[in-house]
């Protein structure tokens, strides 16, 4: 039996709390083939890896104090310094699976868990350190591509692992895949550094329904399926399978695509992009011949054909979803994906139109889109606490997502302060302080 491990007994009972509450366990791991392969003794090589169990029990024996209304102070803490204990093995076990070629896909996995749990904690350089590391790690296993569009060498290695052995094998890859790219682009909304892998490079199906992966129901052919880069694909969602998983991965290049328009502008300006030329209608005087990439004093990024374009996409994305697909949230059941994906479309209008937001006055149009997305984020939030859903187990992205609401609509409080509009002082300091006692 693994070193440092709990008894099987408890093994079994954190894995059951981690597929109860974790909001990316069903995705990332699938349960019967994961519960089956238990059964084995640990030397049989079906049997889970030592990182991708330490990093199921770490995250399990939180998750399994769920049950206790009150649990005691003393329990949580021995529970959290467990958990830690639990995570650094499973991050030292991965480690060293990646180095010698061992048990690649589950070392990735267990990877994945750790992340999501620091970044759970803020530990912000350890996130976007091994947020990269995970998604760089993709690549020499072929996940971030599908087998249309392998490149035109034969004399390289494509992939480091063999192709896999069914389409549940398949899928798994892809969902391994959409996780590692979600982690990175969501908790890199937080900072300014850049990411670490091109989207142009990412050519890999978007995934499937739960049904489809958890139950085996029959896969659609790959050509009924989209690409990242299916002309419209933030827009338009195939009727027949596409649930709120797809969406959150949409939703996520969608957040892709308006931090790199912001960190590429000056870049694609100095190269002359068309995309961020400005309409010769209405670049002002000299505008055409600068090259430097600068923005002119008179410039408004905002007419340029890429912010259009976004702005577009971001206020669609939402009315778009399939109206077949349930509500998100229902008095005691949560879809997470769908939810968060909701959020999103509201995260990228801020981010992209904070630069250009004059807050002072609500004549100019990005202080308008800043509102109106942080009250629409805020207005999702209360539909959950109008509810029973304990907000623990949400996905990350939507804490992230009432954090922005609430910062915005807090800079509107301070300008109606200053300018002594009572009423709208009171409104602003209700729905700030909604947020701060979530």
């Amino acid at each position: 039996w693994p070193q440092d491990l709990p008894h099987i007994d408890i093994v079994r009972k954190n894995a059951d709390a981690f597929f109860a509450f974790h909001a990316h366990a069903h995705r990332l791991v699938h349960l019967p083939t994961f519960m089956g392969a238990l059964n084995f003794p640990p030397s049989d090589p079906s049997f889970p890896s030592t990182a991708l169990l330490h990093a199921i029990c770490g995250i399990g024996g939180i998750f399994r104090l769920f049950g206790h209304t009150y649990p005691r102070e003393a329990d949580v803490l021995r529970a959290a310094m467990e958990t830690e204990r639990q995570m650094v093995l499973a991050k030292a076990c991965a480690e060293d699976d990646l180095v010698k070629g061992k048990r690649l896909l589950q070392a990735l996995q267990a990877l994945l868990i750790i992340a999501y749990w620091w970044w759970c904690h803020a530990r912000w350089m350890e996130m976007y350190s091994i947020s990269a590391k995970i998604l760089r790690n993709c690549l020499p296993l072929g996940l971030h591509m599908s087998e249309a569009f392998h490149p035109l060498t034969h004399s390289e290695i494509i992939s480091l692992i063999p192709p896999p052995t069914d389409p549940l094998d398949a899928e798994m890859r892809r969902n391994i895949f959409w996780l590692a790219y979600a982690l990175e682009r969501q908790s890199g909304c937080g900072n300014g550094w850049p990411l670490s892998l091109d989207d142009i490079d990412i050519s890999q199906l978007l995934p499937l329904s739960s049904g489809g992966f958890s139950f085996g129901i029959p896969w659609p052919p790959a050509e009924q399926r989209q690409h990242p880069f299916t002309p419209d694909v933030l827009l338009t969602h195939p009727s027949g399978h596409t649930e709120g998983f797809e969406l959150w991965v949409k939703g996520t290049i969608l957040l892709s695509r308006v931090k790199n328009y912001n960190m590429r502008f000056r870049q694609r300006r100095a190269r002359g992009d068309p995309e961020v030329a400005m309409p010769a209608s209405n670049a002002p005087s000299g505008w055409s011949a600068d090259r430097c990439g600068l923005i002119g004093r008179d410039a408004d990024v905002r007419k340029t054909e890429g912010f259009v374009e976004l702005d577009r996409i971001a206020c669609a994305f939402e009315e778009s979803f399939p109206i077949r697909l349930p509500q998100p949230l229902t008095q005691a059941n949560l879809d997470q994906y769908l939810y968060t994906a909701a959020l999103m479309p509201h995260v990228a209008l801020m981010i992209l139109h904070d630069p250009h937001a004059h807050i002072e006055t609500m004549a100019c149009f990005s202080s308008q889109r800043l509102l109106s997305s942080s009250r629409a984020i805020f207005r999702h939030l209360l539909t959950v606490l109008n509810t029973d859903i304990n907000t623990v187990v949400l996905d990350q992205f939507a804490f992230f997502a009432w954090f922005m609401a609430g910062k915005t609509l807090t800079r509107f409080w301070q300008v109606a302060i200053r300018l002594n509009a009572c009423d709208q002082v009171e409104i602003f300091r209700a729905e700030v302080q909604q947020i701060m006692h979530v």
